[in-house]
This record gives C-alpha cells, structure tokens and sequence, in this order.
C-alpha cells in the first residue's frame, strides 16, 4: 500500500518529505514562489526612489544657502575661475553680481575664496560707485558666513591696509571714495566687535607711537608723518568706529586715547600752514563729543587759532583818472607862441601827454585775481599762501562753522553758561582789534549766544535739584532741547541750508 501510494504521489508531481523529493520541490515551487516576491528588488525601483529623494533633500539645502540662483543649476570649479579671470580683465555689474550669487560655492574651497576676496577688494577700492557697492555685499557675506576668527581677521587687515593706502591723497574726485571706505568698514566692524577692538587696539598703538617719535625728535620728516591725511583719516575712521558701537562694545574703552591723539595731533606744530589740518581734527572731535556724549575741551583749541589771525579794516583805493585840467594849464602857460602854432600843436600835446600817463597806468602793477581756497580740500598751503588774507578769511569761515556747530550742540546743557562765559570775553577782545568786514558775523553770533545765556538763566532759577542728580539734570536738558525755543539750533540749521 505504501508503495503504491509513492507511486501515486510521484506521477501527479506532489513530492513527499524524503531526500530526493525534496530536492525536486525546492527546485520547481518554492523558487518560483521566491522569484515573485524578490521580483521588485530585481528592478530596483525601490533604491531607485530612496535614491532620488535624496538627491532632492540636498538641492533644497543647497537652494536655501543661495536664493538667488533661481534653481539653477550647481556651478563647477571652472565657471567660478572663470568669472575671478573675468573680475581681473573688465569688472562690470555683471560680473560682479555673479560673483555675489556664487559666494557660498567660492566658500567651500580656501583657495578661491582667497582669490575673490583679493579682486573684490581691489574693486572695492578702486572701481566706480555701484561697483563698489555690490562689492561691500558680497564682502558682508563672505564675513558673516565665516566661522574661522583668524580669516576674518585677515579680511579686516587687508581692508584696513587698502584704506591705508588708498587714504593718503585727497582730492575732489577721491573724497566720497575715502568716505565710503570708511562707512564701508565700520559697517564690517559692527559685526564682531572683539574684532574689531583688536584692530582699532593696534591702529592706537600705531598712531601714538607716530605721534610720539614726531614730538621727540621735532624735524620735519617726523611732523610730516603726523601732519598728512593718512593720520587724519585715520583718526576719522577710529572716531566713527567708536560711535557705531553700542554702549557694552570693547571699542568704548578707546575713546579716551582717540581724544588723545587729535588734541596731540593739534597741539604738535603751530603753524598757520596747517590750519585746515587742525580744523579736519577739530570737526572730528566735534562729532566724537556729539555721537559719544563726551565732553571735550575744544573752545580753547579755536580760539587759540582765532587769535592769530588778523582782519584790519580795508582801505579803498581810488583808480586814477586823466588830469585834463593839467592839459589846459600847461596850454595857457605858453603864452608867446602864436596862435596858429597853438592851433596846430594843440592835438599833438594832449596825444603826447596822454600817452605818457598812460605809460606810468602800465607800469603800475595790476590787482591779481583772488584765490578761492577750499578747506575740505586742503591739509596745508606754502608760506607765501599762509599769510593772504584769502587763505585766513577761509579758515575764519571754517571755524565760524566749527563754533557754530559745537556751540549748537551745547546750548541746552545745565552748565552752558559756565561753558561761554570766557571764549565770549576773548572773542570780544578779538573783534575790538579786528573790525574788518569777515569778522561781522561773529557779532551775530554773540548775539545768539547771549540769548540763549538768559534763556537757559532763567530757566535754571526754577531748579529745585542738586546737579548732582544726573537723572533730574538729564531730563532738564532734554525739556530745553525740545521746546525749541534756543536760538543757535535755529542759526545752525539756517546756514547748513544756505550752504547746501
């Protein structure tokens, strides 16, 4: 029965569980009913879409890093060499706004990144407005996606050397470049102010060590050092550094030593060649004083340049004119002539004499043309030039508007009267010796300030606080400033539009 149940079993294809059975089975069903189930790993669609979802997972990162590019496509290695060789040869807004676009691929590799920051400080320095511009952008960029400090100190150092550099001449064309380089940097400064206090600690000891070896050794290659525009911007870029700040900076702590070395700077050569030199320094510690609110003894330092010059009345001179009664005289004296030679040599006696006088007008020198002299412009003038009365009625208007400006700012602090009272005298005493027509519009000016004297009188005979209350004082000058009722503020605000 057994066997014929085998046999039974083997004809219709069903395999018993024996040794050669089951070998057949393994061959014939459970290997077709395998290759159904692994049929889809075959095909690999399921690697396929793990594989693709992350291939977009990384674009959307990449995307995120740089809107800008618009989901384009990655750029290689050779279109990011490309557009540093097209920076080299012609720089446009093109060029330029491309390289703004690709700055977190330039980031991944060292060696390009340095090589764009080279051309884009170049350009910053040296190409046209909106040029310069899109480079302060992408110079921004590069700096804050930086995690490395040592870089960022390197990209701070080559910016301060190109400004160095660059800083040194000043002309018309070269002003607002010198200003945007100094707006630009303070911008860069504001980002990692520990940074930033390193260089500006550095620039410090830099200038003092400067200012030191010109007031010890004292020729003029050592006052030359001091007395340029290198050392004045300078001093303009430290000053604006310390009022970009905020209050918890590490940069506040060099303000006193900025002071410092204007008022050495100043103090260093009294010469009336450098008088524009002294007023570029004095309007710095104007707006050091303002931004800072610090205060800085700087009526003292106009007046001692105010002192020196002179302004006496001027003298009026008549022109000449042709004496004809001379003519007629000389005529009647000849008497024994007759009248006919008379009649004849009449016209040859008045074309001779008046060619004589005319003759002596020649001789006479001629009044040459006045120079104008732009004080924004200059840091010193010849000697010759240091005496004209043009060069001094210039400096006399520059520091008319220093005055003016510092005593503006000044007029509604609790301490105003005791501030003027003394620069008022001496400024008296000057205009007694001086009554020529420029020094007139210092009168308005005392006038101004006499008014705003019994205004804030007045006003501090109603105090009911110590001054020793710096909340309470606080709050007295904030009133005086807001009621608007001073008059310097007004004079000021009338001739900056004037001016303007």
């Amino acid at each position: 029965m057994k066997a014929s149940l085998q046999k039974a079993l083997a004809r219709n294809g069903k395999a018993p569980k024996q040794n050669g059975s089951s070998k057949r089975l393994k061959v014939s069903k459970p290997k077709g009913s395998i290759k159904k189930v692994k049929a889809p790993k075959k095909n690999g669609a399921g690697k396929k879409n793990k594989k693709q979802n992350g291939v977009s997972k990384r674009r959307d990162i990449s995307e995120e890093e740089n809107d800008d590019l618009g989901g384009k496509k990655k750029p290689s290695k050779v279109q990011l060499k490309m557009v540093i060789e097209d920076l080299k040869k012609e720089a446009d807004l093109l060029t330029v706004r491309k390289a703004l676009k690709f700055v977190p691929y330039y980031l991944k590799s060292e060696g390009l990144t340095k090589k764009l920051l080279k051309e884009i400080i170049k350009l910053w320095a040296e190409s046209s407005e909106k040029i310069r511009v899109i480079c302060l952008l992408c110079l921004i960029r590069i700096y804050t996606k930086l995690n490395d400090k040592e870089r960022r100190q390197m990209i701070i150092k080559d910016l301060y050397t190109t400004f160095l550099s660059k800083c040194g001449i000043a002309k018309f064309e070269t002003m607002s470049m010198i200003s945007f380089m100094r707006h630009s940097l303070t911008e860069l400064y504001k980002i990692d102010p520990h940074i930033a206090f390193k260089q500006a600690q550095t620039a410090c000891q830099q200038l003092s060590t400067t200012l030191h070896n010109a007031t010890t050794h004292k020729n003029e290659e050592s006052y030359k050092s001091v007395l340029n525009w290198r050392f004045a911007n300078c001093l303009i870029l430290l000053s604006q550094l310390i009022t970009s700040q905020g209050d918890e900076s590490p940069v506040k702590k060099l303000t006193q030593q900025v002071i410092e070395l204007n008022i050495g700077a100043i103090n260093l050569l009294t010469s009336p060649r450098y008088y524009p030199y002294y007023c570029h320094l004095i309007e710095n510690l104007i707006h050091l004083s303002i931004s800072a609110k610090v205060f800085i003894p700087i009526l003292p330092i106009m007046l001692s340049i105010l002192k020196r010059l002179s302004f006496p009345i001027e003298k009026k001179i008549k022109p000449k004119e042709i004496p004809k009664k001379a003519v007629k005289s000389r005529k009647a004296s000849d008497d024994d002539d007759s009248d006919e030679e008379k009649d004849s040599n009449e016209s040859d006696e008045e074309d001779d004499y008046e060619d004589e006088y005319e003759d002596e007008v020649e001789d006479e020198p001629k009044e040459k043309p006045k120079k104008e002299y732009n004080i924004e412009l200059l840091n010193h003038v010849s000697l010759d030039e240091a005496h004209t009365p043009e060069y001094q009625e210039a400096v006399l208007n520059k520091l008319y508007e220093l005055m003016l400006l510092y005593l503006a700012s000044q007029c509604h602090k609790i301490a105003f009267l005791e501030l003027v009272y003394l620069p008022c005298v001496h400024i008296k005493k000057w205009l007694r010796s001086n009554p020529g027509k420029p020094t007139q519009k210092f009168k308005v000016l005392l006038e101004k300030v006499k008014l705003d004297c019994e205004k804030s009188d007045a006003e501090r005979k109603s105090i009911d606080f110590a001054f020793t209350n710096y909340s309470a004082v606080d709050a007295w000058e904030k009133k005086m400033l807001d009621s608007n009722k001073l008059s310097l503020p007004k004079l000021y605000q009338s001739n900056k539009q004037v001016d303007e």
